[in-house]
Protein backbone atom coordinates (compact mmCIF):
# COMPACT_ATOMS: atom_id res chain seq x y z
CA UNK A 1 0.00 0.00 0.00
CA UNK A 2 2.78 2.39 0.87
CA UNK A 3 4.50 1.83 -2.47
CA UNK A 4 1.26 2.33 -4.40
CA UNK A 5 -0.28 5.18 -2.41
CA UNK A 6 2.65 6.64 -0.52
CA UNK A 7 3.16 6.69 3.20
CA UNK A 8 1.91 9.71 5.01
CA UNK A 9 1.44 10.59 8.64
CA UNK A 10 -2.02 9.88 9.99
CA UNK A 11 -4.06 12.87 11.06
CA UNK A 12 -4.92 11.95 14.64
CA UNK A 13 -8.05 14.09 14.64
CA UNK A 14 -9.60 13.24 11.27
CA UNK A 15 -8.41 9.73 10.52
CA UNK A 16 -9.17 6.45 12.22
CA UNK A 17 -6.59 4.48 10.21
CA UNK A 18 -2.97 3.75 10.93
CA UNK A 19 -0.45 4.84 8.34
CA UNK A 20 0.65 2.30 5.73
CA UNK A 21 3.93 1.51 7.46
CA UNK A 22 2.15 0.64 10.70
CA UNK A 23 -0.38 -1.52 8.86
CA UNK A 24 2.38 -3.33 6.97
CA UNK A 25 4.31 -4.00 10.18
CA UNK A 26 1.19 -5.44 11.80
CA UNK A 27 0.37 -7.64 8.80
CA UNK A 28 3.95 -8.91 8.51
CA UNK A 29 3.92 -9.84 12.22
CA UNK A 30 0.58 -11.63 11.78
CA UNK A 31 1.94 -13.62 8.84
CA UNK A 32 5.07 -14.55 10.75
CA UNK A 33 3.23 -15.50 13.95
CA UNK A 34 0.21 -17.28 12.48
CA UNK A 35 1.23 -18.49 9.02
CA UNK A 36 4.93 -19.25 9.32
CA UNK A 37 4.45 -22.76 7.93
CA UNK A 38 2.46 -21.64 4.87
CA UNK A 39 4.14 -22.05 1.51
CA UNK A 40 2.80 -18.96 -0.25
CA UNK A 41 4.97 -19.59 -3.32
CA UNK A 42 3.00 -22.75 -4.06
CA UNK A 43 -0.35 -20.94 -4.23
CA UNK A 44 -1.86 -20.68 -7.68
CA UNK A 45 -2.49 -17.11 -8.79
CA UNK A 46 -3.72 -17.42 -12.35
CA UNK A 47 -6.84 -19.45 -11.77
CA UNK A 48 -10.29 -18.15 -12.70
CA UNK A 49 -11.21 -18.02 -9.01
CA UNK A 50 -8.15 -15.93 -8.16
CA UNK A 51 -8.74 -13.49 -11.03
CA UNK A 52 -12.43 -13.15 -10.07
CA UNK A 53 -11.52 -12.51 -6.43
CA UNK A 54 -8.94 -9.86 -7.35
CA UNK A 55 -11.44 -8.20 -9.68
CA UNK A 56 -14.09 -8.12 -6.92
CA UNK A 57 -11.64 -6.65 -4.43
CA UNK A 58 -10.45 -4.04 -6.91
CA UNK A 59 -14.05 -2.98 -7.48
CA UNK A 60 -14.82 -2.98 -3.76
CA UNK A 61 -11.78 -0.91 -2.82
CA UNK A 62 -11.66 1.38 -5.85
CA UNK A 63 -12.03 5.10 -5.22
CA UNK A 64 -15.68 6.17 -5.08
CA UNK A 65 -15.51 7.86 -8.49
CA UNK A 66 -14.40 4.58 -10.10
CA UNK A 67 -17.03 2.53 -8.29
CA UNK A 68 -19.81 4.78 -9.58
CA UNK A 69 -18.57 4.28 -13.15
CA UNK A 70 -18.65 0.50 -12.76
CA UNK A 71 -22.37 0.48 -11.85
Amino acid sequence: MALKNGDYPTNLIWSNHDNHTTRRSYLMAELKNNYSNADFASYKRDTEEFVATVSSLNTLYAPKANRNKAK
